[in-house]
């Protein structure tokens, strides 16, 4: 990861926050998105940690795998995934 950067961060009803964020790879791959922390990391932690937090979450994921086309039809313009 080039860079990551947390564009905001939203108390949820159900007690987590919602940490958005924009991060940058090489060759050109750009991820935006939003991860949920509970409430006691977020009591854990400075606000200088959630960029490391957001990253390992994100490595995290996306270590389990690509997931595995559900359905395709012919006419669809988009596809279904399903995770493994």
């Amino acid at each position: 990861m080039n860079a990551i950067q947390i564009t905001g961060n939203n108390p949820q009803a159900d007690g987590t926050w919602k940490v958005s964020y924009s991060a940058t790879y090489d060759e050109s791959l750009h991820l935006e998105g939003h991860v949920f922390v509970s409430q006691d990391d977020m009591n854990n932690m400075m606000m200088k940690d959630l960029p490391d937090y957001v990253s390992n979450k994100i490595v995290s994921e996306l270590s389990k795998g690509s997931p595995s086309i559900d359905s395709v039809g012919t006419t669809d313009d988009s596809v279904t995934t399903k995770a493994k």
